[in-house]
């Protein structure tokens, strides 16, 4: 169902409700606390610092080449010296969602011909499970790749030199963000020129045109040292249980609250149900790049060449949205009252998640508070319960970083896959065992002259007094120094 002039303030109201949401639940919290975020922003803050820093140039190793990998560190470093690092992760963080629901709208309303609720629908999952893991440079990828397909479908049907270059621009922009976009993206204009072909209506002078435009990309993934690009082992091939695969298909959907995903996931399959039963003029070629995206999603491992994991997940979120905005619903009743149903469904899960990140906001500010009370250059355990707040701070004592020097155990900065990397890694220690032992906890603390342990508040005091000290409390977060460093310092 497209959206009638009738309808259209309403519908003008709810998009704009939406982004004011999702904009509110990004500068309401002190801090964005998703999981891996905070070793991006440091990173940020560590290259726009790096070369008046003695510390970090003593620390790290500092690479120009890029990575298929990089969209915060070319779009947020230039803007950490104007307005902090805070503030700079967090207009990117708005410019992500911004563009992701831009995206939504421009491409549902050009392949429907006009404004369309089922983009909507698919704006008001932009903080679905991925981006709560903190994989924001995938995440952007995916905002910037429905910007790249709303512009490739407008102009396929009159491409000029000039349009073809900024389709170019876009798409090799789309690699440097994150190569999981621009494999998509290509996976998405082959599956068009397939429909053409079975409809008979393929023009080889086409895809010949659009297929250049993938060559820059192309090119600079060539011509980078390979160990500047992507680390490739054949050995590394990791298969998801059943139960694991279908939470990795629906990851779109998570929100981070089960009663309010399953709700979700009924509604959906409700309302495609009933659009596909009654035969709407739904876009079959969208709907088959989804499609395939989506098979391509249920049939690769977990991980697979590369050490990063999820790459089922990096198909199975782009395929399932597209399946989502390709739909078109009937204009029956009950289609009408299940989509308003779904809507109400998707704002109460949008401020849930408001809610969620401004808790997990509040442990980050903990976690910071113990980091600012260690030495600079000081390398310490980052421990974290396996709970829904305190996973998302698993990397938030990487802030120490940026703060007062200290060291994280779980800082990421590989060498040859970042634009910094340790000379000499600091030593690496678990980050969410499923329980505190004496002796994980004396071997670790052997290595870390403190620890920072969320929620672990019975264990840790037992598995932690004959190796440390408890210094300081803040919240459900602790802070531990060893016996051997203290008697030291003495």
């Amino acid at each position: 169902m497209l959206v009638t002039d009738r309808a259209a303030p309403y519908y003008q109201s709810a998009f704009l409700l939406t982004v004011a949401l999702q904009l509110t639940a990004i500068w309401l919290p002190s801090w964005n606390s998703l999981t891996d975020y905070p070793i991006h922003i440091v990173r940020c803050y560590i290259l726009a610092n790096y070369n008046s820093s003695a510390f970090y140039q003593h620390l790290f190793v500092k690479s120009v080449l890029p990575n298929p990998n990089m969209a915060i560190d070319y779009l947020a470093t230039p803007m950490v010296p104007l307005l902090g690092m805070v503030a700079a992760g967090k207009a990117f963080l708005s410019l992500l969602v911004i563009l992701f629901d831009l995206g939504c709208y421009l491409f549902g309303r050009l392949i429907h011909g006009g404004s369309s609720w089922s983009a909507l629908v698919c704006a008001m999952f932009a903080f679905y499970g991925a981006y709560q893991y903190g994989f924001i440079n995938y995440c952007f990828s995916i905002s910037w790749l429905l910007l790249c397909l709303a512009f490739w479908y407008w102009q396929r049907d009159r491409w000029s030199i000039p349009t073809l270059l900024v389709l170019s621009v876009l798409l090799t922009a789309l690699f440097v963000w994150h190569l999981a976009g621009y494999a998509v993206g290509g996976i998405f204009m082959a599956c068009f020129w397939m429909s053409e072909a079975i409809e008979g209506r393929l023009r080889f002078w086409r895809i010949c045109l659009e297929a250049t435009t993938f060559l820059p990309a192309v090119l600079i993934f060539i011509l980078l040292p390979r160990d500047h690009s992507v680390h490739i082992n054949a050995g590394i091939i990791e298969w998801s249980t059943l139960a694991e695969k279908v939470a990795d298909c629906l990851t779109l959907l998570r929100s981070g609250s089960t009663p309010i995903d399953v709700l979700v996931v009924i509604l959906l399959i409700a309302v495609g149900a009933l659009a596909i039963r009654e035969r709407g003029q739904h876009h079959k070629a969208v709907l088959l790049a989804g499609a395939v995206l989506f098979a391509v999603s249920a049939l690769v491992p977990r991980r697979f060449l590369v050490d990063s994991g999820g790459t089922d997940v990096r198909f199975s979120i782009p395929g399932l949205l597209l399946c989502i905005i390709s739909l078109r619903l009937p204009t029956s009743r009950r289609a009408m009252a299940l989509g308003t149903v779904l809507l109400v469904a998707l704002g109460v899960k949008l401020i849930y998640q408001l809610e969620m990140f401004r808790r997990a906001s509040k442990v980050t500010e903990d976690i910071v508070q113990l980091v600012d009370r260690m030495p600079s250059g000081t390398a310490f355990w980052m421990v974290c319960e396996n709970r829904r707040i305190l996973r998302q701070n698993l990397h938030a004592g990487d802030y120490g970083l940026a703060r007062s020097g200290a060291i994280s155990s779980n800082y990421y900065a590989r060498p040859l896959a970042q634009p910094i990397w340790f000379r000499q890694p600091p030593p690496a220690a678990v980050e969410m065992p499923d329980q505190l032992t004496n002796k994980l906890v004396g071997a670790t603390m052997a290595h870390f002259p403190f620890a920072i342990v969320c929620g672990f508040a019975d264990s840790s005091s037992q598995s932690f007094s004959p190796y440390a000290t408890a210094i300081a409390t803040a919240g459900p977060c602790s802070l531990w120094q060893s016996t051997s460093t203290a008697t030291a310092s003495r």
